[in-house]
């Protein structure tokens, strides 16, 4: 019979092993809202005007970067949707 520490490690690993799925839902979640800001930035001609000037005026980051960055998120989220560790929320199982 296996002894005390290996069912504290066992309890353990598990624990972060359900955090990190969390964690990565967390990801898609994001990325999702994420992407809904850019669109409806990008959809609209002021906003994206105003938010051009602001770029411009930004020291440590470029509009560039932004869409790096947003584009790397998407990449992590679309990734981790593949893996066996990503949950379909309930109400995205209801549209299939």
């Amino acid at each position: 019979m296996a002894n005390e520490q290996a069912w504290t490690d066992r309890r353990l690993l598990l624990e972060l092993y359900y955090t990190v799925r969390q964690h990565l839902n967390s990801v898609v979640r994001l990325n999702d809202q994420i992407q809904s800001v850019k669109t409806a930035v990008l959809a609209d001609p002021l906003r994206t005007a105003e938010f051009q000037k602001l770029m411009l005026e930004d020291p440590n980051l470029t509009t560039q970067q932004v869409l790096d960055t947003i584009a790397e998120i998407k990449v992590m989220a679309d990734y981790v949707k593949t893996t066996q560790f990503y949950e379909v929320p309930p109400e995205e199982n209801l549209n299939e």
